[in-house]
Parts: structure tokens; sequence; C-alpha cells
């Protein structure tokens, strides 16, 4: 294994063009879904003034897109427009991730008028199925995004993200037919994978507890010219308590890597692709968007007579086709 993992860090000598910026404004939320562990959740709170400014100023720096988006619900930070505005001022593009509950119609208004790019609502089933997911009221977030859509004018990108649960695997037809009438683009609504939020959230993978085929999943990803994950340099998270984190999956906030005060983006990678690179790194060994890992679920499948063949080959192709998306991008 020290071989591949030679070839596989010489891949990250020259870091990976960062599309964007995934500032967390704070870890709390007004929402208790299903497929996200809040019980897990640390020491929560907001980020402040000064973390949040010295990262715009990272971000101004490259020049790339602004996120806020990170474990919790952004729009309660109070702060929330006057940050939107802060990243446009710098001439940036930005985005957030919300359930809409709390983009009540002033707090539309503000943050449209404030030049907000791109709106992604996370709303994963329809009525009272929803009601059950998000402890929320489906009727209240339906009213917040229909009126946004009708004010909206073309000012902003609204899509719709749908994270796939035993509660509505045969549903996203559906779901995505209710969005479209109610005015969201088809292309701008996508179905996510259920996340393991590096081990925090349980779900059915067979490879979170065994290390079996490990060794073989690496190997078949670097022969396919995969290597390493490449979300944590293509987009840095930096968490609310103004930490550098490896990735926005660490939801446990297990291993900060430095303060935005004291080290930026440049300096933060070298630290990012020793530990992309180790085996043993439990962020990247637990997480079912690593390329290993998903190399790993299939062997394990194949080998319990789950599936067959095929689904690897499948995987292969569709992280190829995820790279060459990138690429592209960049």
């Amino acid at each position: 294994m020290k071989k591949l993992d030679k070839l596989d860090t010489l891949k990250l000598t020259s870091p990976p063009h960062r599309l964007c910026i995934d500032v967390e404004l704070t870890n709390r939320c007004n929402a208790l879904c299903t497929f996200c562990p809040r019980d897990k959740t640390p020491k929560q709170g907001f980020i402040s003034d000064a973390d949040f400014h010295q990262t715009l100023e990272y971000a101004a720096k490259e020049n790339i897109f602004v996120s806020l988006t990170g474990q919790g619900e952004p729009l309660i930070h109070p702060k929330f427009t006057e940050y939107v505005r802060a990243v446009k001022k710098h001439g940036l593009k930005c985005q957030v991730t919300t359930n809409a509950a709390l983009l009540t119609e002033v707090m539309a208004n503000q943050v449209l008028d404030a030049g907000l790019d791109k709106i992604n609502f996370s709303v994963s089933n329809l009525w009272s199925e929803y009601d059950a997911i998000y402890n929320l009221p489906f009727e209240k977030t339906l009213k917040n995004i229909k009126y946004v859509i009708g004010i909206n004018r073309g000012r902003c990108e609204l899509q719709i993200s749908i994270v796939k649960t035993d509660k509505n695997t045969n549903k996203y037809r559906e779901m995505k037919q209710f969005w479209v009438n109610q005015g969201i683009d088809k292309a701008n609504i996508e179905l996510l994978l259920q996340t393991t939020r590096a081990g925090a959230c349980e779900t059915e993978d067979l490879f979170i507890n065994t290390d079996r085929f490990r060794s073989e999943a690496r190997k078949i990803a670097v022969e396919h010219g995969l290597g390493s994950c490449l979300i944590p340099f293509a987009s840095p998270a930096i968490g609310w308590d103004g930490n550098h984190y490896l990735c926005c999956h660490d939801y446990e906030k297990k291993d900060p890597l430095g303060l935005v005060s004291k080290i930026d983006l440049i300096e933060v990678n070298e630290q990012k692709a020793a530990r992309v690179t180790d085996n043993d790194n439990s962020i990247c060994r637990k997480c079912n968007i690593d390329p290993v890992s998903q190399i790993q679920e299939c062997l394990l499948r194949l080998d319990a007579g789950i599936s067959g063949a095929e689904e690897l080959d499948t995987v292969v192709r569709r992280l190829k086709r995820q790279l060459k998306r990138y690429r592209n991008h960049a």
C-alpha cells in the first residue's frame, strides 16, 4: 500500500481548482430531520464577524463562489442578510441552502434585494410525510417557497434538493412534478444521496464497520485515475467556530485544521492532502461520498451476493463522469 499511497499523493501535488467556499454561519437548526443526527452535533454557535470577513477576504483573493451552508440552518444567523450584502460587495456570487421555514415574506424580499444569486431549498418530501421528516409544517414551507417564486422575476436561481431516504425512494418523480407545477425549472430539481456525514448518520452502508476490500478499492480508484476525493479542495469548509475543516461532511467537527485568522486556504491544502491519502483518516474512511468508500461498498455488496459486477462498473463510470464535469467546470 505504500506505493499506492505515494502515487495517490502525487496526484495532489497541484491542488485541485476551487469551485466555492462553504461557510457555516451556524450549526444550529430549526428542523429535526430524520437524516440529520442533531443529537451528535457538537457545541453550537454562530460565526463571528471577524471570522466571516476574514473568510471573505480569502474567497475574494481567489474569486470563488460563497456558499452559506454548513451543517445548520443559515437563516437563523441574525446577520444573514448583512452577510449576503458583504459577499456581494466583494463582487462574489453567493448561494444558500435552506429549509425555507424561516424565509418569510420580509426575509425573502431582503435577501433577494441583497443580491443573493442562488437559493437551494432542501425539501425531501411533501405534506404530512414532510412534517414527519423535518418536524416542520409543510404548508408554511410551501407558502414561503411559492412567495419567493412569485417575487423572484429571474433575479435568483432557485433549486430544490431532495435527499433520498427510505420514506421517499419511490416518490421522486411525483415530487419533481410537484415542484415543476409550482414554477421550479425541472433542471434545478435534484435527488441527493443520503450521506453518512463521516459516520455520524446511521445508514445501511456496509463499508462503515469493516476494512475488508479497502485496499482493493483504493487500488481500483487509482488505476482508473480517480485518486482521492476532491471535495476538501474544490469546496473548502469553514466552521462556525472559525476553523478550517477537512470537509463539510465532518459533521461532528472531529478534525479542525486551524483557524482562518491564522492559516489561509493555500496553507491548509498540505494538511488536507495528507489526510485524504491516509487510510486511517476517519472522516473520509466513513464517508459514502469518498470514491474509495463507494468502490469498497460495491466490492462488499458483490461479495455478499447483493449485487453483480455491473454495479462496480456503473459506480466507476459515474465517478469518472463527476471528475470530468469538475475538470470542465474548473
